[in-house]
């Protein structure tokens, strides 16, 4: 449902106030988890800056296409458009074992605040048992809103219609207990959190299943996958998946356009990697040479948009089949 001015205007400011409170306590409490292990290798190692060097801007001009044509009226001028249709970097997320931590220098201020409070439980080291076909892993998730200017034409490119310096949307060490129980999701949507009970490599639903990566549901920082790597994208995503829909859970920001099967998904770290179609049974060239041993992945998030100029704007499209 869409939120009415007014509704995100009080959202906006709550969450602000949320951030200001956390810088706030940090100096008095910093010495919680002070001096607990040295900084992780990836921490700091990008901005959202080096970041938008690094997107794969031909993953918007491969899968641009036209899916129509269309004939409105405007009082008396009548209007005809193709309807075209691509993806569009609209996120910056990440997984990590460490809570606290994030390749982002840009996350610094706020992460400060998250490391020196005491939470609700700890992150994991454990990542998938070796040869044992199936293996649980956990890890910490971190969502940015993030859509950049590219340069490309606003008119034949559909994109959402203002450009958004990076702003934090979730931290899941701020919801770590619902991060680590499925208890919200239980009550909130019963129907996908029991989702699971049917295997998504065998029955890939496109509302509940993130293809055949994992279910979409219960949102929460665990995940029973084979491959660490593929596994890490579905965690770092279901943190944006939180903050677009949030209901009880608690996020410093909301995250406007929700990921979804058959969207796409960049890896930037460890590996520079083109995008993939989220949910893509081809996973082979995403997991090659891509395993990082501290457990930290970073990615951009691509939402599919269509467009028919003149006639209705950028809107994010449905579900779709991964390729």
């Amino acid at each position: 449902m869409t939120s009415l001015p007014g509704e995100r205007l009080a959202r906006a400011g709550a969450a602000s106030a949320l951030l200001y409170a956390l810088l706030a306590i940090a100096p008095a409490h910093a010495h919680v988890h002070a001096q607990s292990v040295a900084a992780g290798s990836y921490e700091a190692s990008e901005t959202q800056y080096t970041v938008c060097d690094r997107i794969d801007v031909t993953c918007i001009l491969r899968n641009w296409s036209i899916i129509g044509a269309m004939v409105c009226t405007h009082g008396v001028d009548v209007n005809f458009c193709f309807i075209y249709q691509n993806p569009y970097p609209v996120g910056i997320v990440e997984s990590v074992r460490r809570a606290g931590t994030s390749h982002l220098g840009d996350a610094g201020s706020y992460l400060k605040s998250v490391r020196a409070m005491p939470l609700f439980g700890k992150s994991s080291s454990g990542t998938t048992s070796q040869g044992g076909g199936q293996g649980m892993q956990f890890g910490e998730s971190h969502a940015f809103s993030y859509v950049p200017e590219l340069g490309l034409s606003d008119y034949t490119i559909a994109k959402p219609s203002a450009t958004q310096i990076m702003t934090p949307s979730y931290f899941s060490e701020l919801d770590g207990f619902f991060w680590r129980t499925p208890g919200a999701d239980l009550m909130e949507a019963p129907q996908f959190a029991l989702a699971k009970v049917v295997s998504c490599s065998q029955v890939p639903r496109p509302t509940e299943c993130a293809g055949t990566w994992g279910p979409w549901y219960p949102r929460t920082g665990f995940l029973t996958h084979p491959s660490e790597v593929v596994g890490s994208h579905l965690l770092a995503l279901r943190g944006a998946k939180v903050a677009s829909s949030s209901g009880t859970r608690a996020c410093v920001g909301t995250y406007p356009y929700e990921p979804r099967t058959g969207h796409f998904v960049q890896m930037i770290r460890p590996l520079w990697k083109p995008c993939s179609s989220i949910g893509t049974p081809f996973v082979r060239p995403i997991e090659t040479g891509a395993g990082q041993v501290e457990g930290a992945y970073l990615y951009v998030h691509f939402g599919v948009f269509m467009e028919c100029r003149g006639c209705f704007p950028a809107i994010l499209q449905s579900p779709l089949p991964p390729i």
